[in-house]
């Protein structure tokens, strides 16, 4: 077997994929054509550019090759065809060069293809038969394509950024609705190799994974279809206390107020919950038409709660969930400071193990809800021999 050479010299390992097919019966010059459009464009964009040549949607401008060749109407586009044979085999070539990419474990939405060449390989020398014993040649010439694309980082990485940032927020309110009775806190999402590793943090993950692992197949198809992560594994993790997550409280609270408790007594249960978790201070900002017609908003305040520096980033944290009442919408805002992760030197006297242990008992105990809906329905039993001074704020009305 020969052994083939590539045309781009300057390749680098570490930052440079490629990929070339060799010997194919394919026009020259067509494909040479088709290497020079492709030039300078992702490979998203280059296979469905590709894509819309084959249905005769967008054509493949000629600079070079042009002579008798017709106009297009596609913008910047003078003589142009629709090489469909060329393109489905440059397609074929680009899912060669996608899946050498992910092999070597590079970002597929930050390759930019750099350099293409189109070469002529054997000629296959045939005739065609004519009259009086003549005959004219009829010689075809195989072709070489290669493909070299670099995983580029200045120019796009502002617009990759926002992309990845739109596509996580999207997946966090599906995950929010779509698993809200396991009580979801937080999804991580990290690209390797073999595909895309999603890890769920629940309360509850018997919920998310279902008889059998049903339920968590079922959630594998439906990101991979609605979100496009490629081949995704789904990993469930059990967060140790619910009441110390402020996307699993905004649920709660939001479900207390839109089954009708006072707003001011389901924020003072949430707050007294999560102080008694072990939280180092908690903020409760609730807005809307609470009361009447005008909008207006409270702060519910208990504990050390950090507001700027750079504590405010490390320890402090925030979610924000809105519930639908008669009155309208309602917005909940929940901050929380957790104390493991203060930094040592400034660090609060801990109470004595021995409460903590109580405290923790007294969590498992209370704790005996299935799902999230059970867990809400026990929290409004209790939380009616909550005392607070709404009674008294109307007898005084």
């Amino acid at each position: 077997m020969p052994k083939r050479y590539f045309a781009f010299q300057n390749f680098d390992a570490t930052k440079h994929v490629r990929a070339a097919i060799r010997e194919k019966t394919i026009s020259h010059k067509h494909a040479r054509e088709i290497a020079v459009a492709m030039k300078g464009l992702s490979i998203e964009k280059a296979r469905d550019y590709l894509i819309d040549v084959t249905n005769f949607k967008r054509s493949i401008p000629f600079r070079r090759y042009k002579n008798q060749v017709g106009h297009k109407s596609d913008p910047g586009t003078m003589s142009g065809r629709y090489p469909e044979k060329a393109a489905t085999e440059i397609l074929k070539l680009l899912d060669n060069l996608e899946s050498n990419a992910e092999y070597k474990g590079m970002d597929l939405d930050r390759l930019k293809i750099i350099n293409t060449t189109v070469h002529k390989g054997r000629l296959l020398k045939r005739f065609i038969p004519r009259a009086m014993g003549r005959s004219s040649a009829k010689n075809d010439a195989m072709v070489h394509v290669e493909i070299v694309a670099q995983e580029v980082w200045q120019m796009t990485q502002v617009k990759n950024i926002i992309k990845d940032n739109y596509n996580m927020m999207l997946l966090d309110d599906f995950l929010r609705n779509e698993i809200k009775e396991a009580g979801f806190h937080k999804v991580e999402v990290s690209k390797t190799p073999t595909g895309t590793k999603i890890t769920l943090h629940v309360t509850r993950p018997g919920i998310v994974i279902g008889r059998k692992g049903a339920g968590i197949k079922q959630l594998t198809e439906k990101v991979e279809s609605d979100f496009g992560f490629k081949n995704p594994q789904i990993s469930v993790e059990e967060i140790p206390k619910a009441e110390l997550s402020p996307n699993v409280m905004c649920n709660r609270l939001a479900a207390h107020i839109e089954r009708g408790i006072a707003f001011r007594r389901a924020t003072m249960w949430t707050m007294n919950q999560i102080m008694e978790a072990g939280a180092m201070g908690v903020q409760i900002t609730i807005s809307g038409k609470l009361r009447g017609d005008r909008s207006a908003f409270e702060k519910h305040t208990q504990g050390i709660l950090p507001r700027a520096g750079n504590y405010a980033k490390d320890i402090v944290s925030v979610d924000v969930a809105h519930t639908k009442t008669p009155m309208g919408l309602i917005g909940i805002k929940i901050r929380i400071a957790r104390k493991e992760k203060v930094v040592p030197e400034f660090k609060l006297k801990a109470p004595s193990e021995q409460k903590a242990e109580t405290q923790d008992k007294k969590i498992e105990e209370d704790a005996i809800a299935k799902t999230e809906s059970e867990q809400i329905k026990i929290e409004e039993e209790k939380m009616k021999t909550l005392v607070t001074l709404e009674e008294e704020e109307q007898r005084l009305k």
